[in-house]
């Protein structure tokens, strides 16, 4: 009886969970059809306006041949952490849009957005790379699918994980979105989208090493490079990160639940 209880249990956050992330795709678009479709037109622009830019600039890519691909590979898992960060930062002050009740926690809309992601973020990055190879950028397919798929993960669990603590601070401290949000803008120049950590000198590259976005990035190149360089790659660092983002963000969220959405 007890496992039936469960199971229902389970079942109902598991739908209350899917509501969102129809609702995901949908925002600003109810009733739109095509929600989802719009959703990953989003990301796809988003990861190319500065692929683009610098094209346009001339700019030659620091490393490969299409400064298109090389953006890319910095630009999605970027991209997929400062969404969730800074949207699960903000998620705790939904709650009063869908009334009051027991299934509406802050995980389960911070899930919601997360799946998204994890959906979107893929399906953008295939459809980009696949519009780069039929262009001649025979390197848009990636030679270890597994290290591109570990660096996303990685960048949803950091992003998840920091969102859940931003949205337990954003609760206390209204402005906190923006503060993060601002706070924050630097690390697109501090993450190794547009240039190789290794390539800088030594200081340098001591003080990048600390952002674990650096390594994030570092492992999505190493899915289209065979010889990027990764000195300045730890995979113990990263994945602690990783680990320890959950567990902070699970562990502040569970604390403060009780007054975040009652």
């Amino acid at each position: 009886m007890s496992d039936f209880w469960l199971l229902r249990a389970l079942n109902t956050r598991l739908r209350v969970i899917q509501s969102f992330i129809v609702r995901e795709f949908k925002q600003h678009r109810a009733g739109a059809r095509l929600g989802f479709l719009f959703y990953i037109l989003e990301v796809i622009a988003a990861m190319m306006v500065l692929a683009l830019l610098f094209s346009i600039i001339g700019r030659q890519s620091v490393f490969g041949d299409s400064i298109m691909l090389f953006m890319l590979t910095g630009i999605a898992p970027f991209l997929a952490f400062m969404r969730l960060s800074s949207q699960i930062g903000g998620v705790a002050q939904m709650g009063s849009q869908y009334g009051r009740s027991p299934l509406l926690t802050v995980t389960g809309f911070s899930v919601s957005h997360t799946l998204a992601t994890l959906v979107a973020t893929p399906l953008a990055m295939g459809v980009v790379c696949g519009s780069l190879y039929m262009l001649g950028v025979i390197s848009a397919i990636p030679q270890r699918l597994e290290f591109l798929l570990a660096s996303l993960l990685l960048a949803v669990s950091i992003g998840f994980g920091v969102g859940l603590f931003n949205a337990v601070i954003g609760f206390y401290v209204p402005p906190w979105r923006a503060i993060y949000e601002l706070m924050t803008r630097g690390l697109f120049f501090l993450s190794g989208i547009f240039y190789v950590p290794d390539h800088l000198p030594p200081a340098m590259r001591d003080v990048l090493a600390w952002n674990p976005l650096v390594h994030v990035v570092a492992l999505s190149r190493q899915a289209f490079y065979d010889t990027y360089p990764t000195d300045i790659m730890s995979y113990q660092y990263v994945f602690g990160w990783a680990i320890g983002s959950l567990f902070v963000g699970l562990w502040a969220e569970r604390i403060f639940r009780r007054g975040m959405l009652v």
